[in-house]
């Protein structure tokens, strides 16, 4: 009689990754899985679950139920994969507890999730469970038309875990329907399949399963050997129900073999324990059959008899038709021993009708066939595969067939081949004469090449040589042209205010039109020699968009009155700020711009300017006038490609256009244009700027009282820009608080005179106003006490006049000889500043202690020694002690302030004195931050120690 040996199915848990039978969840990783379900995101929270739940479906049925609502909880009707994925562990948790039915409903429901989702894994893994079912209850037909869909979709997958799956199981249906030999083939595959991808739980089972057919084959070496081997896997994987299948089959074979019945159901029983253990009510019924089969060996009967009527009560309940057929079998048996013949021939004859059920010609067939489509489709498949093996078959063929024929002409073939390396031999050397004659040619050719490059270098130094000649003779000629061009512009200027008739004012307005058109073309050449030369960068000063709106205006009212057309300049946002940037070349782009409207506009129309600063770190001037449209296209070209352009009557506009657009490149801004035929033309230029905040970042960092920045106006009226720039470049370097306005002729300076009111005025002795009235006696006579500068500084760049300026040109505070000393700039203006102090001291005298100032040394000599240092040296030396300071160097600032503490000696003052101590301690200690803070303080407390002694000297007190 053939024992009943337990077989184990490959069932897929999920579409992807975890096995019911192998357990992919060890419980040394069911804590980190439960640490991640508690601080993962959803998708890592799911997956955990999966491997909390695949876990304890071995373990704790009650567990992993508990788990799955969680599971469910997770899962959404959109998200197919994962309602999929409990739907299917929901249906594997039934199928262990054997409610079959339940089971079947949930694998179909997750095969129709699968399906909508279009998942061919989770259909696969759907498919699977279904036919292991279907087997289970013996429905043969279609257990086998499952598994076979299955087969084919993981063939096509290329998933070799997923298609050992499907021959293990594939293997057990035929192994169930007697078909032995086909059974082995399909678990050998599998077993090939595990071991590639190392899978020791899917080893054993095959193990299992390959020892159990080998035992119905009879070849009971290799039966022992496969039970051993799966043993041994599980017992290394603690995995309790994979060995109870081993257990169970040595039981087997200990029973039939060896009738070694206590042995046999010592095994029984482990495995009955196990099957105990997790819930298997198929496992325990199969293991209580046959231990009762092994009592009634022993001659127990009624124990046999009780444990084989418990096992097939089991069965009947979860409907097993194939274990009920076997447990009736051995039932049958046991009733014959006793003589109770009637049960015994009614057990057998339900063992028949069952057991022929099962094993009918039309399930044999239906599997047949099924497996004979699956045959014919992989066939078709590897078609391709079979032509190819086929042709390389017939070249292996050829190639077997020419060396029998070469072993055969072995001599001939020695010779060929020595004539062959004769041959090749004589072929290298007319190769290697060759080679080295064309080596020869190439070393000729190279030097002929690097003699040519020797030329070309040298002409390309001759042409980047000649190329900065053209440029500085360039440049150099523009300059040479300009002064000639300014004095003949002045002078037209001083004329046409003259008394002359109407043909001499026109002849003269032409001569001025001409040498302005010319003077201004000279400006853009400077310009675009600069840009060529690569020296033309943006000088950053603080000023406010007001300086530049007044410019405008007083620059182009004039002009755009002469033709008629209404001129305006308006800054609509941002016009109290004050921002720092390149004055000179944003009123150089506007001017452009601006020429370029007035030039392109006739009686009538309009020309407008407007200035926005938008969100404080760009300034956008737009001008817009309606004259005829300019094309855009004069930005597509380079200015250099101008130089070959055929000239047009529009070439001096675009090379004017290209330079503003360069400008504004240089600021790294842009210029568009929006140009209309006949109807007009929009600039709009958008220039990075900053913003200047007024706070002291030394009184800051020191944490003293707040200090107030002054900023001074300063305007500077000289018709030669050069020594604009000259004057505005040194002031800026010394000072930043400087807000500058300027001036390239008498009648701008005295419109800007008249609406403003500045500190400092340096303008020319030779420039007069439109009235030719001097601007000393315009400034005295005309202005208002608001609008009365400070300090009018008169600059002298005529040698011829320096000997009777005081005579010839008076009315000026002081004079300014060209060439510019810095020095005496800086003086200018720091001794404004100190003025400046002197006024807000006494403003807030009143508000301070009163001063202790008293003399030391009541000597009349002394006390005058004192205060004519007070009165014409004090500012002096600390201007230069500023300078020291400035130019970092220690020996010479503690020198000046030896030599102040030594004149000021006299004067018994604390605070004095405590001034001269902090700031003679931080220049030895280097401390810049503290010697910027105390000289401050030192240069305020002299100030008011000058109003206090002049007050005494005055007798005040």
């Amino acid at each position: 009689m053939k024992p009943f040996l337990r077989l184990s199915r490959s069932m897929l848990l999920t579409g992807c990754f975890l096995l019911i039978a192998i357990g992919s969840v060890s419980g040394n990783n069911i804590d980190s899985l439960r640490t991640v379900y508690a601080q993962g995101d959803d998708s890592a929270k799911f997956e955990a679950l999966s491997g909390i739940v695949n876990y304890y479906r071995n373990v704790d049925i009650d567990s992993a139920k508990f788990y799955l609502k969680k599971l469910y909880g997770l899962s959404t009707k959109n998200n197919f994969y994962r309602l999929g994925h409990a739907e299917m562990l929901d249906g594997t948790i039934y199928y262990l507890q054997n409610k079959y039915d339940s089971a079947e409903v949930l694998y179909n429901a997750a095969l129709k999730t699968f399906s909508k989702a279009k998942n061919a894994k989770g259909i696969s893994s759907c498919l699977n469970n279904l036919g292991i079912l279907y087997q289970e209850q013996g429905d043969y037909k279609k257990a086998s038309e499952y598994l076979f869909r299955n087969l084919r979709i993981v063939d096509s997958l290329g998933d070799k875990d997923r298609m050992s799956h499907a021959y293990v199981n594939i293997g057990l249906l035929l192994y169930w329907q007697g078909q032995l030999e086909e059974a082995l083939k399909y678990y050998n595959l599998s077993l090939i399949l595990k071991k590639e991808i190392k899978d020791k739980r899917g080893e054993a089972l095959l193990y299992n399963n390959i020892g159990a057919t080998y035992y119905y084959l009879e070849k009971y070496d290799s039966v022992l050997y496969n039970f051993k081997q799966a043993l041994a896997i599980y017992q290394e994987l603690n995995d309790l129900r994979g060995q109870a299948m081993p257990y169970f089959n040595i039981g087997e074979v200990y029973f039939e073999k060896k009738q070694d019945y206590k042995s046999a159901l010592y095994h029984y029983k482990k495995s009955y324990d196990i099957q105990l253990a997790i819930g298997d009510i198929n496992g325990q019924a199969a293991s209580l059959s046959k231990m009762g089969a092994c009592y009634s060996a022993l001659k127990n009967y009624n124990e046999a008899i009780r444990m084989q009527q418990q096992a097939l009560q089991m069965l009947r309940e979860i409907n097993t038709p194939t274990q009920i057929s076997a447990v009736l079998k051995d039932l049958s048996f046991t009733y014959e021993k006793i003589g109770d013949y009637n049960n015994a021939l009614k057990c057998h004859k339900e063992h028949i009708i069952i057991k022929d059920s099962l094993a009918s010609i039309t399930n044999i067939q239906q599997v047949a066939k099924l497996k004979e489509e699956y045959e014919t489709d992989k066939k078709d498949q590897e078609i391709s595969r079979l032509n190819t093996e086929k042709a390389l078959q017939d070249l292996k063929l050829e190639s077997h067939i020419k060396d029998i024929r070469s072993r055969n002409a072995l001599l001939i073939v020695a010779a060929i081949f020595m004539v062959i390396i004769t041959f090749a031999g004589y072929s290298l050397l007319k190769l290697y004469r060759q080679s080295k004659k064309l080596n020869d040619v190439l070393t000729i050719k190279n030097s002929i090449i690097e003699q040519k490059n020797s030329q070309l270098s040298v002409m390309y130094d001759s042409v980047k040589k000649i190329s900065e000649i053209k440029e500085l003779f360039l440049s150099n000629v523009a300059n040479d042209l300009k002064t000639p061009l300014d004095v003949i512009s002045s002078f037209s200027n001083l004329i046409l205010r003259s008394q002359i008739d109407d043909i001499q004012r026109y002849y003269l307005e032409q001569v001025k039109y001409s040498s302005d058109n010319l003077l201004s073309m000279l400006n853009n050449l400077i310009t675009y020699a600069k840009f060529n030369a690569g020296i033309l960068k943006i000088e950053k000063l603080p000023f406010t968009i007001n300086n530049i709106v007044r410019f405008l205006q007083s620059s182009y009212e004039h002009k755009a009155t002469e033709k008629n057309i209404a001129f305006k300049v308006e800054c609509k946002i941002g016009h109290d700020k004050i921002i720092i940037s390149d004055q000179i070349r944003i009123i150089q782009i506007c001017s452009i711009l601006i020429d370029i409207a007035i030039q392109n506009s006739f009686s009538g129309d309009s020309v407008e300017c407007y200035f926005f600063i938008e969100k404080n770190d760009t300034l956008q001037v737009t001008v817009i006038y309606n004259g005829y449209g300019i094309s855009e296209d004069v930005l597509s070209t380079s200015i250099s490609d101008l130089n070959t352009s055929v000239l047009s009557e529009q070439s001096d506009i675009n090379l004017e256009i290209k330079i503003a657009n360069q400008l504004a490149e240089l600021f790294g801004g842009t210029l568009n244009i929006d140009s209309h035929k006949n109807e007009g033309t929009t600039f709009y230029v958008n220039i990075p700027i900053e913003i200047k905040t007024s706070t002291d970042s030394i009184a800051t960092e020191l944490n003293k009282s707040d200090v107030r920045t002054k900023f001074h106006n300063i305007l500077i009226a000289n018709e030669n820009l050069e020594e604009i720039a000259i004057i505005l470049n040194v002031l800026n370097a010394h000072d930043q608080n400087i807000i500058f306005d300027y001036a390239d002729s008498g009648k701008k300076a005295k419109l800007l005179l008249q609406k403003n009111s500045y500190d400092i005025v340096f303008i020319d002795v030779l420039m007069h106003t439109a009235e030719n009235q001097r601007f000393p006696n315009f400034i005295k006579t005309k202005l208002s006490s608001e609008n009365t500068p400070k300090l009018i500084i008169g600059t002298v760049n005529n040698t011829n006049i320096e000997k009777d300026i005081s005579t010839e040109y008076g009315g000026f505070d002081d004079y300014l000889f060209s060439p510019f000393d810095p020095q005496k700039l800086i003086s200018f203006y720091e001794n404004l500043k100190t003025d400046s102090k002197i006024e807000e001291s006494i403003e807030t005298t009143n508000d301070k202690p009163l001063l202790q100032t008293v003399f030391s040394d009541n000597n009349d000599t002394e006390i005058q020694k004192t205060l004519d240092f007070f009165n014409n040296e004090l500012n002096a030396h600390l201007l230069k002690l500023k300078l020291a300071i400035n130019e970092e160097s220690k020996q010479e600032t503690k020198k000046v302030l030896s030599l102040i503490k030594n004149n000021l000696y006299n004067i018994d003052d604390i605070e004095l004195n405590k001034s001269i101590k902090k700031l003679d301690k931080a220049i030895v200690k280097n401390d810049r931050i503290r010697i910027n803070s105390e000289y401050e303080n030192l240069q305020n407390r002299c100030n008011a120690l000058y109003i206090r002694l002049k007050q005494l000297s005055d007798g005040s007190f």
